[in-house]
């Protein structure tokens, strides 16, 4: 017999209760013995039922979406992705072969969900569909949530390898080798060749080979000073060697420097905050940081300055969320000022800049591959479920393990540039159960106890432990809490979700 013993009576008492509603209480008259064995059978059917649809209800919901949706749903699948001959920057949409087969030409965007990528194969001069042409085989796992499983369009750039000139070691003398399963050097140098432009900024957007480059290696910092005479740039990689990682794209966008000048600002001094505009035809300019400001009055032009504890009138600069620059004129005396001004002009300057969009992995205990998309502009703010979003993973499988935990959180720190460099040393995962209250009742939930011993060259770290605080508030549900303490410099902070 199933586990339907526990639940049938359950069922049963649903069944009179129900029929006293409809007021028909004879109906169910459990004296007689015949109507008291056929509703026991029915219970026990509908309990099996329910059984069944509990178990099988994520397959049976994503076949049917599957059925009804045959263009927008796949199920655990394999792929064959074209990635030659097809021209770049040409944008093909996704043709399905069959439920489990998806047949993809699409070079313009990356859109991969958290799917465990089981193996690739080059497939080169075969006929998929009638068509000779080099494919990659990809086997895919889906994840479980069904929401995940819905895709318009499975997109990924395909190879331009071709600036990739050559990878060495270190010491330049060596080209690094591949083997089946490893490299020969576990550090080195991607020799990259920077295409010049006309219009006076370079930006490189190329992408990894897929074909001989999948496998084996992770960014270090990169000193963007390091170009030759052959506008060559050397960029630091340190390798890995698992056998589990399967494709890897990352993206490098490069921006040389140059100083330009903003729009004229009208002086109004019933608004006297401003939005730099950058005055170039340029495409794709963002102000990064103000070189000076010069000032007009009707006859001649000077710096008018900074605002500085010293002096009191100056102009200060702010940056909002979407990193647009703004001006705010601080001055004690506004009557003086605007028999003065006339109108305003800002020298920028652009800078050197590395802004990533990094397409990385992660691995949780069952190393399934995980995508990490990072804005091309960072955040200045971020929550830790930002940060669980960005990793495309389930943060309970991340709870299993302490060092897989710990090791994920301070990569994530790095890539995202906190300005005061924190890293976590230690985590002790540990699951715990509370009492939580519903209405007048106490129920014991489930949840994890995190111990997270961190060290940070600033000993102000309530900004940290605020954006810790948010992470448990946002990532503790109605059946699960995350408890935190927090060891810094001989102090314990303790972080913990209301449960009352």
């Amino acid at each position: 017999m199933r586990n339907t013993s526990n639940n049938w009576q359950d069922e049963l008492n649903r069944l009179v209760k129900h029929a006293n509603k409809l007021k028909i209480p004879d109906l169910f008259n459990l004296e007689d013995p015949h109507l008291k064995q056929l509703l026991e059978a029915t219970s026990f059917m509908i309990t099996d039922i329910k059984n069944d649809l509990e178990k099988f209800e994520p397959f049976l919901i994503q076949q049917l979406f599957a059925m009804l949706y045959p263009n927008n749903y796949i199920s655990s699948s394999k792929c064959i992705v074209e990635y030659s001959p097809i021209k770049k920057k040409i944008k093909n949409n996704s043709i399905f072969i069959t439920s489990n087969n998806c047949y993809f030409r699409s070079l313009e965007d990356v859109c991969i969900y958290p799917m465990t990528i089981i193996n690739i194969e080059i497939l080169e001069n075969k006929s998929i569909n009638n068509k000779l042409g080099n494919f990659l085989y990809i086997h895919i796992l889906s994840t479980e949530k069904i929401f995940n499983l819905s895709i318009n369009e499975l997109q990924f750039y395909t190879k331009n390898h071709e600036i990739i000139e050559s990878i060495f070691s270190e010491d330049h003398q060596k080209e690094v080798i591949f083997t089946e399963n490893h490299l020969i050097f576990q550090t080195g140098l991607i020799k990259w060749k920077i295409p010049t432009y006309t219009n006076g900024i370079q930006k490189i957007e190329e992408y990894i080979n897929l074909k001989e480059l999948y496998n084996f290696f992770i960014l270090k910092e990169m000193n963007l000073n390091n170009i030759d005479k052959n506008l060559h740039i050397y960029i630091p990689i340190s390798f890995i060697n698992i056998q589990d990682l399967h494709l890897k794209l990352n993206t490098f966008v490069l921006e040389n420097s140059f100083e330009g000048t903003t729009e004229p600002i009208k002086i109004d001094f019933k608004n006297i905050k401003y939005i730099l505009k950058p005055n170039s035809s340029k495409e794709n300019i963002y102000i990064k940081n103000v070189k000076n400001i010069v000032i007009c009055d009707k006859t001649s032009s000077y710096d008018f300055g900074f605002f500085t504890n010293d002096n009191k009138d100056g102009w200060g600069i702010e940056q909002d969320e979407n990193f647009n620059i703004y001006l705010t004129l601080f001055t004690d005396n506004m009557e003086k000022m605007y028999e003065k001004i006339i109108y305003g002009e800002v020298v920028f300057f652009n800078g050197k800049a590395v802004n990533e969009i990094f397409y990385d992995n992660y691995f949780t205990n069952d190393s399934s591959l995980n995508f990490l998309e990072l804005p091309r502009y960072k955040k200045k703010n971020f929550s830790f479920k930002d940060l669980i979003v960005y990793m495309n993973t389930d943060f309970k499988k991340l709870l299993v393990n302490d060092e897989n935990f710990k090791n994920v959180l301070n990569d994530l720190f790095k890539i995202f540039n906190i300005r005061n460099y924190i890293e976590i040393i230690k985590i002790h995962i540990q699951e715990d159960i509370k009492l939580k209250k519903w209405s007048n009742i106490s129920l014991p939930i489930k949840g994890y106890k995190l111990d997270i011993v961190l060290t940070s060259n600033n000993n102000n770290i309530f900004g940290f432990l605020k954006m810790l605080h948010g992470f448990v508030i946002d990532l503790s549900t109605t059946d699960m809490f995350i408890d935190m303490i927090v060891h810094h410099n001989n102090k314990t902070y303790y972080l913990k979700e209301n449960l009352n």
